[in-house]
């Protein structure tokens, strides 16, 4: 794939959102007018000590990954460890401008540029003026 590409591609509500692709970074403009959302990523690193330190606890042995994906999937486990869950607000998880595109960590961008190289989003900046992929 080209080093420099820029293309545009239309939301649900048909507004242009304009993707900006050079090396490993995709930029994406047009949506701040319309109202975004975005998210933060969560910090499981108390809920887990509480976890490991709980002698109640019936699935001791959780790794700390099966720890995070359980939390993320089971609606009564997350209720319990809930209050000692914490937000990384220097990790955004996910954009949603009004009428779309959402677009997470993970998410391949390459589906915008109709292309079959992998573009994964690994990281997401957001400022005034545009959102920032940076892609493996």
């Amino acid at each position: 794939m080209d080093n420099h590409i820029i293309i545009e591609r239309r939301n649900r509500y048909n507004d242009v959102i304009r993707f900006e692709k050079e090396d490993n970074t995709v930029k994406m403009t047009g949506m701040f007018e319309m109202g975004m959302r975005y998210g933060f990523a969560n910090d499981y690193d108390t809920a887990y000590i509480v976890y490991m330190t709980n002698d109640s606890e019936k699935d001791k042995g959780l790794t700390r990954e099966e720890f995070d994906r359980k939390m993320e999937v089971e609606y009564d486990f997350f209720n319990r460890y809930s209050k000692h869950v914490k937000t990384k607000d220097d990790v955004i998880e996910f954009v949603d401008p009004s009428g779309g595109p959402y677009i997470a960590l993970g998410s391949n961008l390459a589906y915008y540029f109709q292309c079959e190289d992998n573009m994964i989003v690994n990281k997401i900046d957001v400022n005034e003026k545009e959102i920032i992929f940076s892609i493996d």
